[in-house]
């Protein structure tokens, strides 16, 4: 009969160096993905924190955009205001716009950039002197973009005002600005066209 050798386990384990080693590399790689990590969520924080910024800016954006869009005469002076609009194909950096409320009384909203912020002025117009010129504006300006957010330029052109009745007011508004978050500052450009929501036919 043939019988076969036992084989004999081995009782020989991994050495000291090898396991140093093998704790290094493990090590290494756990640094780097860690730190991949750490770069992924950090950026992700502050892509989150300037989305903030940005929303906080489209807001303002939208609250210019609506004034604009009800209002009834166009110029882009607050300094001497044309009752019959004055358009500014050109470019301007200070706009005003005069528009109806809905108890009759009329208003005239201006916006200007002032120490890299966007300033808004609301001044009633008193009773009895709606065909009057608006001269400067006597309210308070109100800065209603963030201070995170600096303004380098702001442009109105304005079309279509104190021209024939058929034709329809358009407001182009154009911005540019940086977006400074956590010292990470980001540039943008921003352009919108507006038109008077009411056609004037008259």
């Amino acid at each position: 009969m043939y019988f076969a050798p036992k084989q004999q386990k081995s009782n020989e384990g991994f050495t000291l160096v090898e396991l140093l080693v093998a704790l290094a590399l493990f090590l290494v790689v756990m640094t780097i993905a860690l730190g991949g990590l750490i770069t992924m969520l950090d950026m992700n924080r502050k892509v989150h924190s300037l989305q903030v910024v940005m929303n906080g800016f489209n807001y303002t954006l939208e609250s210019m955009t609506r004034d604009i869009r009800f209002g009834e005469k166009y110029t882009c002076d607050s300094e001497e205001y044309n009752i019959d609009g004055s358009p500014c194909p050109g470019g301007d950096s200070t706009m005003s716009v005069r528009f109806i409320e809905l108890d009759g009384t009329w208003k005239n909203i201006a916006y200007r950039l002032q120490n890299s912020r966007i300033e808004r002025c609301n001044e009633e117009v008193s009773q009895g002197d709606e065909s009057a010129p608006g001269g400067v504006c006597m309210d308070e300006w109100v800065p209603i973009s963030s201070q995170l957010i600096e303004i380098s330029s702001l442009y109105f052109f304005v079309t279509g005002a104190a021209t024939s009745p058929m034709t329809q007011p358009r407001v182009t508004m154009v911005i540019n600005g940086v977006a400074t978050v956590e010292g990470e500052s980001t540039d943008f450009t921003l352009q919108t066209t507006v038109s008077q929501r009411e056609f004037r036919n008259n």
